[in-house]
């Protein structure tokens, strides 16, 4: 540490095992600052100490307008400290060789116990009395936080070394414009608030430099890393990572953004920078054996963690598998519990964040998210978030039904879930983006059918299952209003709206089924996810008479021998899961066979 003798204003190097007494100078930047190069120089060290002798002598050589701005501020925290029995000061702008890149980054990194216990000197170059103190720049830059907190004391001077009063004796005004508690202006270890606490201490404060909001916070968490100017905003993710090291603290997971930033590029699981957490003042980690979730790390595919997850069903469609993440910390003014957030699944075990601009008790949604199931995931710090619109992660292909079946009446409707998914009917592909994909109804044009739902469940793995609710509802399509699709459509589109939505069936219809919702109702399987929807037939029947399949057709219809069962039979096929679901036709004495294979 290189510090400056307050009478010749020469250098002296020291190492900490015997570091003298010294007071510290904390001030803003402005544009003439002293360097360590020009205090090298004698005539530099000569006009310092001719200007401070005009000063001691009441000559007001803190008014000569002939001396740099920098120059003055250095005079002025000399003559304090000598007053005050110190022989040496220390100030960062010349007691750092900022042009040796290793001293500049040792320095930076020592920083914060380089001033604590010391006594600091604040100078407010822009407060001329008490009652602009608050309002002064220095309360708003980054580098002056830890000047304000880890000094033993620190008294506030205005631009002409008038002193304004101490820390404690505006601890008050102070704690309310900057959010600090207290306790932590009186001395207490900052160490023992929650890192989203400290965080919010700095989030309206600001750096000339992007990355110097990280840098100026290593000693407030207690971590050290290397400076590498140039890299912008991952300097903050680099401080985030050092903290996850050494902390537990899910607090550092509670920030949000403005709602006009919700679109972000940076959404995973750590912030762009300390302004997100903003609203983070009252927040305080859970550490209680039923709350504390194993450690968490950083990996090449992000953020290695454990964390209660539960899938939401009624937040707005803008992203698809949205699940709500229980963290480890409580808003101390909110008795609704521990907060959560909400992570969007990209790929099996991978997340994102979405909605950053929400964190919330997880009281709020109750009845409205599923099982609550403790998983190990990953959390990617990407720039792109996953929408509805992206290009689609599933597809199913449905082929058309084989003439042996539509020539006894049978008809195929596929009604996409929009809009998550869509159906191309030329191509005969639903495209998913996650979720319940389509309903599709195969049956009779009167609604005397079945619905087959299928699509992707929270594990992301392939599910098809029929709707038995079809027997209840079909009774009651004659009282929809709509009589301009057949009834198979109408029945397919009224269970996939309730089925993936929630949404109600019509009061007419009078079925009651605890089953809403498509995520609670597939729960189960495992396996891959695109599938093949085909429709196959063995008949015995060769006639090609069209007159005598309509009279056929006719007689089926009138004994109702044509039927779908009930059940989804599971097989193996050529090392793939196949689901089969079978249709009787007992008049024509045939099988008919659906099959949803995984590929």
């Amino acid at each position: 540490m290189r510090l400056l003798y307050t009478d010749t204003f020469n250098f002296r190097q020291f190492f900490d095992e015997r570091l003298p007494p010294y007071a510290i100078l904390s001030h803003t930047w402005g544009d003439e600052e002293a360097t360590f190069q020009e205090l090298q120089e004698d005539a530099t060290t000569a006009l310092l100490k001719s200007t401070k002798n005009r000063w001691a002598n009441e000559d007001a050589g803190h008014h000569d307008r002939t001396v740099k701005e920098g120059y003055l501020k250095i005079i002025g925290c000399a003559l304090q400290a000598e007053k005050d029995g110190f022989e040496y000061i220390w100030c960062d702008t010349c007691c750092i060789d900022k042009t040796n890149s290793a001293e500049l980054s040792e320095a930076i990194n020592s920083m914060y116990s380089w001033y604590k216990d010391r006594l600091c000197y604040a100078y407010l170059a822009d407060v001329i009395t008490a009652d602009h103190l608050t309002s002064c720049r220095w309360f708003t830059r980054g580098w002056t936080l830890q000047e304000l907190i880890a000094p033993s004391s620190v008294v506030f001077y205005t631009r002409y070394w008038k002193v304004i009063g101490t820390r404690s004796n505006f601890k008050d005004i102070i704690a309310e414009r900057t959010g600090i508690d207290k306790e932590v202006l009186d001395g207490e270890d900052p160490l023992l608030s929650s890192v989203a606490k400290r965080m919010s201490w700095a989030s309206q404060r600001k750096t000339t430099r992007v990355e110097d909001i990280a840098y100026c916070l290593m000693g407030l968490f207690g971590v050290n890393m290397p400076l590498i100017y140039g890299e912008k905003h991952k300097a903050f993710l680099r401080l985030q990572t050092e903290i996850m090291k050494d902390s537990e603290d899910h607090s550092l997971f509670a920030w949000k953004t403005p709602s006009t930033l919700s679109e972000a590029k940076y959404c995973g699981l750590l912030a762009r920078s300390p302004a997100s957490f903003a609203g983070s003042r009252n927040i305080s980690p859970l550490f209680s054996p039923a709350t504390l979730e194993p450690p968490y790390s950083i990996t090449s595919r992000g953020v290695s963690i454990s964390l209660t997850l539960s899938i939401v069903y009624d937040l707005s469609q803008r992203y698809i598998n949205v699940f709500f993440a229980s963290l480890s910390c409580h808003d101390m003014t909110d008795a609704r519990g521990p907060l959560g957030i909400f992570l969007v699944c990209t790929s099996e075990n991978c997340y994102r964040r979405c909605y950053p601009d929400k964190v919330v008790p997880g009281a709020v949604l109750r009845g409205r998210t599923g099982h609550r199931e403790l998983r190990h995931i990953y959390v990617t710090q990407a720039e792109a978030m996953p929408k509805t619109k992206a290009i689609p992660a599933r597809q199913f292909y449905v082929d058309e039904l084989p003439k042996e079946l539509t020539q006894y009446g049978f008809t195929l409707h596929v009604v996409p879930n929009t809009p998550i998914a869509t159906w191309d009917h030329e191509k005969r592909l639903i495209f998913s983006f996650g979720g319940l994909a389509a309903s599709i109804y195969v049956g009779r044009i009167d609604g005397e059918g079945k619905v087959l739902h299928v699509g992707v469940d929270k594990k992301l793995c392939m599910q098809c299952v029929f709707d038995d609710a079809s027997d209840t509802i079909v009774k009651s399509l004659n009282n929809l209003p709509s009589q301009r699709l057949d009834k198979g459509t109408q029945l397919a589109q009224t269970l996939l709206a309730y089925r993936s939505t929630g949404s109600r069936i019509p009061n007419s219809l009078l079925f009651r089924d605890k089953r809403q919702q498509w995520d609670e109702w597939v729960d189960h399987s495992s396996g891959n996810i695109t599938a093949c929807i085909r429709f196959n037939d063995k008949t015995n029947i060769e006639r090609t008479d069209p007159k005598f399949y309509q009279k056929k057709t006719k007689e089926v219809w009138k004994k109702s021998e044509i039927k779908v069962y009930r059940f989804i039979e599971e097989r193996t096929i050529e090392g793939r899961r196949v689901f089969v679901i079978r249709f009787s036709n007992q008049y024509a004495g045939s099988i008919n066979y659906i099959k949803v294979t995984s590929t």
